[in-house]
């Protein structure tokens, strides 16, 4: 033990033994490091791992207008819709109706677009909902909202990578959503699939004269001069868009989706001289039989065996004509929309006249009562109503361009044909029966059979005498 001397009294210090020889339970003497935390290991950071940057793969814009060449045969028609033409011009065209996109002189090119409001979009715009594309006599449709694909009305289900080929030449294939059609002479038209509309994409074959086609994406031609693209039909230019957006409106005579939609009529039409066909073969047989016998020998049983196999010859006969009439209708569409002579414009109109008088009974019966609903008649009658004021609007059409052409050809000193239509017929009546649009009448039409003429005799023409009386039919008899 120590003491230390502190003054007043003694200070005890444990020695060194002493304080070794302690109980280990008892409490250290605490100082002053004591009472500091316990230090804490920190981890060291590890070093940052450098990545190189990831190869970014550029994305194509979505609608490569940018890309389009000025060099006067490429043009679109996208979005809702913007319009690009051959020259680079670009321009709006949000009108609700079908627009005429191209259309070849000669002929053997037409692109129409359907534009349409869309559900989900704005509701001041319009998109490109179908397309229809005529290479030739062939009419392909495309309709973007369904995702269907017909071609002269039959339906093509193609897969990507899959093609088919064109009675005319050129091919129809899909590439990936898009569908591309390229006619013989080297035209293309790509359809891009944008989900519930589509885009509308033509090339022209690098063979097409200057100007040969136009239409309503602008005049295709060999220069880059975007200041001449906007070509009426008549040929003049326009710089007011507007006015030319709705210079190419499709026509009611002149629309492929009428085209494609004929092909329903005529399939039933087609079904009809089918059925027609197989049941007149199930009573040739028992009918021919019975045609053969002496007619003093001919049972009861023959009798009605050939009453059955007449009927059913009859019935055959009619649906024939009736198919023939759709063929008809079809032909003057596609001669409508190409070059048509001054003697084709004639055929074509003696053709609509004799048509229309096929049908016109018909359509007159079926629509003349005071409670007409076409929704309640039959897919046959309603057809029968669709292709007889298809008919009416072409006879009115041809009657109108017929007169043009016979005026053309008098101010140029060419003769006109003394039997003309419009000479035997007249000009065109807006209120006759020939060119009015089907409506309800009241009671059924009164059908005024011409009295028949005596054998061997002929009618002269009315006349009138200068009095005002005197005149009449005079018949002379042989």
């Amino acid at each position: 033990m120590s003491q230390v001397n502190a003054g007043a009294g003694f200070v005890y210090v444990p020695s060194f033994s002493e304080v070794s020889q302690r109980p280990q339970t008892q409490a250290p003497i605490p100082t002053e490091q004591s009472f500091l935390p316990e230090p804490k290991l920190v981890e060291p950071r590890p070093e940052p791992v450098i990545k190189p940057d990831p190869v970014v793969t550029p994305t194509p814009p979505r609608y490569q207008t940018s890309e389009l060449k000025a060099d006067g045969l490429k043009a679109c028609s996208w979005g809702d819709p913007h319009f690009v033409s051959g020259d680079g011009r670009k321009w709006d065209n949000m009108l609700l109706a079908d627009i005429v996109l191209a259309r070849s002189k000669a002929g053997d090119l037409e692109i129409q677009s359907r534009q349409e409001k869309v559900a989900g979009q704005s509701n001041g715009v319009t998109f490109n909902t179908e397309a229809a594309v005529r290479f030739g006599k062939e009419v392909i449709r495309y309709d973007g909202k369904s995702n269907t694909l017909t071609l002269d009305g039959r339906k093509l289900d193609l897969k990507p990578g899959q093609t088919v080929a064109l009675d005319g030449g050129g091919f129809i294939e899909k590439v990936g959503n898009d569908i591309r059609m390229v006619s013989a002479k080297g035209d293309e038209v790509t359809i891009k699939e944008q989900g519930g509309y589509i885009d509308i994409h033509v090339t022209l074959s690098a063979g097409r004269g200057d100007g040969e086609v136009t239409g309503g994406l602008g005049r295709f031609d060999a220069d880059t001069d975007a200041g001449n693209d906007l070509v009426m039909r008549d040929g003049s230019q326009t710089q007011d868009v507007d006015k030319f957006n709705s210079e190419w409106v499709v026509g009611a005579s002149e629309s492929l989706f009428g085209l494609a939609d004929r092909e329903t009529g005529k399939g039933a039409a087609q079904a009809r001289v089918d059925q027609a066909e197989a049941k007149l073969a199930g009573l040739a047989e028992a009918g021919e039989a019975a045609l053969r016998k002496n007619p003093m020998a001919r049972t009861v049983g023959d009798k009605a065996a050939i009453t059955a196999y007449e009927a059913a010859n009859r019935e055959l006969d009619e649906a024939r004509q009736d198919l023939q009439v759709f063929e008809n209708d079809r032909t003057r569409v596609l001669a409508m929309q190409g070059v048509a002579s001054y003697e084709q414009l004639h055929d074509l109109l003696l053709q609509a006249i004799a048509d229309r008088g096929r049908y016109q009974p018909r359509a007159m019966a079926l629509s003349a009562t005071s409670s007409f609903d076409p929704g309640a008649l039959s897919a046959a009658d309603q057809d029968v109503l669709a292709l007889f004021q298809r008919i009416q609007e072409q006879e009115k059409e041809l009657r109108r361009r017929l007169e043009e052409a016979e005026a053309s050809r008098k101010s140029a000193g060419q003769p006109v044909p003394r039997t003309t239509p419009t000479r035997m017929l007249g000009p065109v009546n807006p209120g006759s029966n020939a060119t009015r649009v089907l409506r309800p009448t009241l009671g059924a039409p009164q059908v005024v059979q011409a009295p028949a003429a005596p054998p061997n005799a002929f009618s002269a023409p009315v006349t009138e005498s200068a009095a005002g009386g005197g005149g009449g039919v005079r018949a002379t008899f042989r």
